[in-house]
């Protein structure tokens, strides 16, 4: 009772669950939006404000902003901001909560997305001491030892992730990736095969996995087949496969 790592209010952890499902299926301004009501109708909650943290980081990925869909400054301008409602949310969760792992992870985020990468290693490792099986935490930690070139941990730690949690897709993608940067290009494909095909933004990355694998394995035809069912648009199969060659 002395750290905010729960609610007395039964809709407030209800709101929070649901943002989780949201986050973790990449509906990110749907997570904020619930997220945001759930600690404003408990601002002690710490989890909330750790998951609001992370939502925070990643709405400018969702907004083609870290793909240069939208100008310049403006996308500076949406970075900037997002990055520092996120580390506001992040600092709250650990102010409320010391021990909260999730928190310490979306500071470890931040701090390597602004290329700190000492301070984001140490981070990172505090959250995991204080929750190995963390899995927000993990994801960061794996794409952070990815960038970094630390291939092997990062498949050691992706691996861990999708064994803690093989229902989330977005974990399954991860561990497909890794597969095909071991080589293991048969594995990826038949794991991304076996997902069920879900809507939004995620299939879109089931679809864009299987086309990397599918060219990977030299077969272009079914990669051009995966690119066309995402985008829906008329490409000749030709020019992709020569493209793929």
């Amino acid at each position: 009772s002395l750290v905010a790592n729960r609610t007395g209010d039964l809709d407030t952890y209800q709101q929070y669950l649901r943002a989780k499902t949201l986050y973790r299926g990449r509906v990110i301004d749907e997570a904020i939006t619930v997220l945001e009501s759930a600690v404003a109708r408990d601002p002690d909650y710490a989890p909330g404000w750790a998951l609001l943290s992370l939502a925070y980081n990643q709405s400018p990925r969702y907004r083609g902003v870290t793909n240069n869909n939208v100008p310049l400054e403006e996308g500076r301008r949406i970075l900037q901001t997002s990055q520092e409602k996120a580390e506001m949310a992040a600092r709250r969760a650990v102010q409320l909560d010391a021990r909260n792992a999730t928190g310490y992870g979306a500071l470890a985020k931040l701090a390597h997305d602004r290329g700190q990468w000492a301070e984001a290693e140490d981070l990172f490792k505090q959250a995991l001491g204080l929750d190995v099986d963390d899995p927000e935490v993990l994801e960061g930690y794996a794409f952070m030892q990815a960038s970094s070139g630390r291939s092997r941990d990062a498949f050691s730690t992706i691996e861990r992730l999708r064994n803690l949690e093989p229902l989330v897709p977005v974990y399954t993608y991860m561990y497909a990736f890794s597969l095909r940067d071991a080589g293991k290009i048969d594995r990826a494909i038949a794991l991304l095969e076996a997902l069920p095909g879900p809507s939004g933004v995620m299939s879109e990355a089931r679809g864009s996995a299987l086309a990397e694998a599918y060219a990977d394995a030299g077969d272009f035809g079914k990669a051009a087949d995966a690119l066309l069912a995402i985008r829906g648009q008329r490409f000749s199969r030709v020019t992709i496969e020569n493209a793929g060659r």
